[in-house]
């Protein structure tokens, strides 16, 4: 089900003259700041690091794997484990099973991380 802000949005995008002004902008700023080789460096490390930190692909398999049972109707989401909300993350508690989940309201999921991170 797609958002109001959702529609807005798909329309904005397909119309021509928003992409022309769209691609414009991104041109003069990667001229002026987006493409200098410091800019370029820093990204690369700071993609290194999260990656190394977090464990990512294994993260990515995961929800690509959930995404795409989801989609083929084999897995189905169930309501926020906590409150019983509708709309819900599908949480990992382990990436090596990836279809293993907690179905988690945004609020909720939120809520989960701070605690496991001690924050």
């Amino acid at each position: 089900m797609t958002t109001k802000h959702q529609r807005h949005n798909e329309k904005r995008r397909a119309d021509p003259a928003y992409r022309a002004r769209q691609a414009e902008w991104n041109a003069a700023w990667l001229a002026t700041k987006g493409n200098t080789p410091e800019r370029r460096a820093r990204k690369a490390e700071q993609m290194r690091a999260y990656s190394q930190a977090h464990g990512t692909k294994d993260h990515h398999k995961a929800r690509r794997a959930v995404r795409h049972e989801v989609e083929m109707g084999r897995l189905v989401r169930q309501p926020c484990e906590v409150c019983g909300a509708e709309k819900v993350h599908a949480h990992h508690d382990d990436y090596s099973r990836p279809l293993d989940v907690r179905w988690l309201c945004p609020s909720h999921h939120r809520e989960h991380h701070a605690k496991a991170t001690g924050q």
